[in-house]
């Protein structure tokens, strides 16, 4: 399992409970997801709460994701980690306090011999404190990334698919990459140095193009 956080959360419900609920039929028209479905919470409240907010951030979102499909992990197991990861994000708070939208989708890697894809666990949190209409802000990445990281690396060392089997490691070596071309930390091309390119090696590139 892995734990990620959008970057979006300023505009109105739509964009998110659409992307979460819904998608375009054959004419274009919206309709219900296909293999999406409310596990907590209330779509409707979720979206008032958004959409009536005077807030700059009107919600947080994001997802956690799984190698694991939606039918290996059982319902008490997802409901453990739903209730686990809002006692990390809302601790000290009661749960009249905020209010958090959870959508289950399981339409990744579908085919033929997998009718049902790999999990995700989506979530939706209107960015207020209910009791007072105050701004809150769930998740602040330099002060809560150890902590959910820690309690991530908890949930993939604990939980069991229904074969008996942990959940798939992303800190597992054998899944990392040596070098990932997408990061900016990646090591860079080594500078091309004139002083170490001689005559010999430009006629010998002449003739290789020459050759070409």
């Amino acid at each position: 399992m892995i734990v990620k956080f959008s970057d979006h959360g300023k505009g109105k419900a739509s964009g998110v409970l659409d992307y979460l609920l819904k998608e375009k039929g054959e004419k274009g028209a919206l309709m219900p997801r296909a293999h999406a479905k409310v596990l907590y919470g209330d779509p409707v409240l979720t979206e008032h709460l958004i959409n009536t907010t005077s807030h700059k951030s009107r919600y947080k979102s994001g997802y956690l994701s799984f190698l694991e499909r939606a039918d290996e992990i059982s319902e008490a197991d997802k409901k453990r980690i739903m209730q686990e990861f809002e006692a990390i994000i809302f601790c000290g708070l009661e749960s009249d306090q905020y209010d958090i939208l959870w959508v289950e989708h399981a339409d990744k890697d579908i085919d033929d011999a997998h009718p049902v894809g790999r999990l995700e666990l989506n979530f939706v949190i209107p960015c207020q404190e209910l009791r007072s209409g105050k701004s809150f802000q769930p998740y602040y990445e330099p002060a809560d990334q150890k902590r959910v990281n820690a309690w991530k690396n908890i949930i993939n060392s604990e939980v069991k698919t229904i074969k008996g089997e942990l959940l798939s490691d992303p800190n597992d070596p054998e899944r990392k990459r040596l070098v990932n071309p997408y990061s900016s930390h990646a090591p860079r091309p080594t500078p091309f140095d004139m002083k170490v390119y001689t005559k010999k090696d430009a006629d010998k590139d002449e003739e290789t193009i020459a050759n070409f």
